[in-house]
């Protein structure tokens, strides 16, 4: 079934609860249509990401990563990013300019093909931008994300999204639908799933934007 939609309004924040656990602001009530936000990713055709002969995506899992381009829309200028940049200066106390890299709105799905993987099997850390904010959007929200205290290896997630984690120190941050987060990108950080056979039957969902 098609649905017209005005992003803006469909986008809108709510009336949301901020908190900052040490370097990570912590948002939760994010959206104020969480739930129709909702329906229409579950409705949403998801395209492979990042995927390369002897790769494990399509074979192992599927890692995937739908974008909804506005037209004739500045997402920069939606008052969602708007209200993001601002809570981002206020709480990490940035004086000078601040612009959201991706400028379309991005979302991580993935969800394991088999059952019984490991739970030292994480997703591979990584580095990003000076800020990164995600919004949980599933509603399994099993783990979150881990901030590793320490990685020094090749990211090789094009290959293998699953890295095995087990001696590398982290802090986890807590998914919970409708959550927001925002913390250090150049920090490696990656996905974490707590119990990884919840993401069989269903995708793992999470939108992303990134701000310098």
């Amino acid at each position: 079934m098609i649905i017209p939609y005005e992003p803006n309004k469909l986008f809108e924040v709510g009336n949301f609860k901020v908190e900052k656990s040490g370097d990570v602001l912590i948002v939760d009530n994010w959206y104020k249509n969480y739930e129709d936000i909702f329906d229409l990713l579950q409705n949403t055709p998801v395209p492979i990401w990042k995927k390369e002969v002897g790769g494990r995506n399509f074979v192992d899992y599927y890692d995937c990563r739908p974008i909804l381009n506005f037209n004739f829309l500045d997402v920069e200028k939606m008052n969602c990013v708007m209200m993001l940049r601002n809570l981002i200066k206020k709480h990490f106390i940035i004086t000078s300019e601040l612009k959201m890299v991706n400028r379309v709105f991005e979302f991580n799905y993935f969800k394991h093909i088999k059952f019984g993987v490991s739970s030292n099997l994480q997703h591979h850390p990584h580095v990003d931008h000076t800020f990164n904010a995600l919004v949980y959007l599933d509603k399994v929200c099993s783990g979150g994300t881990a901030i590793y205290d320490y990685f020094c290896g090749d990211n090789n997630e094009h290959l293998n999204l699953l890295f095995d984690v087990s001696n590398h120190s982290k802090t986890l941050i807590e998914a919970k639908p409708n959550r927001l987060v925002v913390f250090n990108g150049l920090r490696p950080h990656g996905g974490f799933i707590s119990d990884h056979d919840e993401y069989v039957d269903s995708w793992r969902i999470n939108q992303v934007m990134f701000f310098d």
